[in-house]
């Protein structure tokens, strides 16, 4: 059958539009070094020397390779990520090698990794974070961002009456978040004494964290290391907002020593939450209780079971809505 002159163009654009769209979303790798440039192109063979300068540039599925080295965060905001990926072509920012790619933040560094509100379907994978004011990766109205591998500390250890936390991770209002296999420890501000630290308040006590989850759905936190964070939980589910957490899996983490102001190691506050499920945890010498809850909380199908816990007991509470149970205690 003989094709017409219009059908044959039709193909053509079509083909061209195939080849257009492939080229579009052709997937490019980053790379950050600290004998780089920013203003290189970004090779391999010509990195970039900021973490910030390669994020301003990337596409849907595109990565980010930052090289073995110490980068220091001279922004407020840190290396700020404002693109996104898809469910296909998610972006990935990374380590070469997990803990040798240190994220260091100076004098006026609030945030380590922050993400803009909007972005999604990102991975970030096996950075060192420390040295940070306040929040180490700040997710905010975010979705579908994996964070694995990474280990965040010293972050906060400033004098502070200030009310507002300093955080390892801080999940706000976002969905489809995952931690796995990361690592917090020297989370919070100084004590009376330290450094000639001399706080006004008591703030010190409870308001420094490892994750803290406000009003989030569907956040997995699993196979991390909380390691001594004496300022306030290791992880920690509250929201000022009034929106309630939903969906949340703490799974197969280790919980290790006290904080010896407060109780617990995780900390399931108000105004409320939903379908939590903590299971197969060890906490090793939590204060008095692995878990411990606040206040008139309202908790709807809360689980507590198949986690060892060392030297305490699993909470002081019977509330309805919280099913506890098959849980090893070790004196």
């Amino acid at each position: 059958m003989k094709m017409s002159r219009i059908s044959w163009t039709g193909v053509i654009l079509l083909l061209f539009s195939a080849m257009f769209s492939f080229a579009a979303h052709a997937a490019t790798t980053y790379y950050v070094a600290t004998n780089g440039l920013d203003s290189n192109a970004g090779l391999e063979s010509s990195p970039f020397k900021t973490l910030k300068a390669a994020v301003k540039r990337v596409k849907p599925g595109d990565t980010v390779i930052v090289q073995d080295g110490l980068y220091k965060i001279t922004e407020w905001t840190g290396a700020n990520l404002s693109a996104s990926g898809t469910a296909l072509d998610p972006i990935t920012i990374k380590a070469a090698h997990p803990g040798l790619a240190k994220l260091y933040g100076t004098t006026g560094t609030i945030f380590g990794l922050y993400l803009e509100p909007g972005v999604s379907h990102v991975n970030i994978r096996g950075f060192d974070i420390s040295n940070v004011k306040r929040i180490g990766i700040y997710v905010g109205d975010n979705t579908n961002i994996g964070i694995s591998r990474v280990t965040i500390h010293h972050i906060g250890n400033v004098c502070s009456d200030d009310e507002r936390g300093k955080v390892g991770i801080y999940i706000r209002e976002s969905s489809a978040i995952s931690v796995v296999r990361s690592v917090f420890r020297n989370i919070g501000r100084l004590s009376p004494g330290q450094n000639g630290c001399r706080p006004a308040t008591d703030f010190y006590k409870t308001h420094d964290h490892g994750i803290y989850i406000d009003g989030a759905a569907g956040v997995a936190v699993l196979h991390n290391k909380f390691d001594s964070l004496q300022h306030g939980w290791p992880i920690q589910l509250f929201s000022s907002s009034g929106r309630v957490s939903t969906d949340i899996v703490v799974r197969s983490n280790v919980f290790l020593n006290p904080n010896p102001y407060a109780e617990g190691h995780i900390m399931l506050a108000r105004p409320g939450m939903k379908s939590v499920t903590i299971t197969n945890n060890a906490f090793v010498h939590p204060k008095g209780v692995a878990i411990t809850f606040w206040g008139t909380t309202r908790y709807f199908s809360v689980k507590i079971y198949g986690n060892s816990i060392t030297g305490a007991g699993v909470s002081r509470l019977a509330l309805p809505g919280v099913m506890i149970g098959a849980n090893l205690m070790i004196p």
